[in-house]
């Protein structure tokens, strides 16, 4: 059964999506659906064992994961010190070594953890993993 959710409705998200999001990517139907009948600034996340895919979709741009092989999510911060730090929502894909950055802020900023701390049952559910934090401690 494929879980679609719109995370977030308001045009100022204090997060983007990561590096590795692209356009016009073939998506599940079911996103497409889902798509249709929201604003281009909504933030969708979704999870379809249909086309074994999971990702996150906002403002025309996605990142969709194979749902196989998705082995954890973590929020993920760094503090600022002598550089800005960071904040963000990554994905451990089973077979790499580095995690794939969903969200996140180019710097530190705190309505952004907040932001994500407040969606983490959701974004959890979705995509069938428990989310876990780690504090990188201070950016230097």
């Amino acid at each position: 059964m494929p879980r679609v959710e719109t995370i977030e409705e308001n045009v100022a998200l204090p997060l983007v999506l990561g590096p590795s999001a692209e356009r016009d990517i073939p998506l599940p139907t079911c996103v497409v659906f889902h798509i249709v009948h929201s604003k281009l600034w909504h933030l969708i996340a979704w999870s379809d064992e249909a086309s074994n895919s999971c990702g996150l979709w906002h403002k025309g741009m996605a990142i969709m994961l194979p749902r196989n092989n998705l082995i954890g999510l973590f929020v993920e911060l760094m503090h600022p010190a002598k550089g800005q730090g960071w904040v963000a929502l990554e994905a451990r894909l089973g077979g790499r070594t580095a995690s794939v950055a969903l969200l996140q802020s180019a710097v530190f900023d705190p309505r952004a953890l907040t932001w994500l701390q407040q969606r983490q049952a959701v974004l959890a559910d979705v995509f069938g993993q428990a989310i876990t934090s780690r504090d990188c401690g201070s950016d230097y």
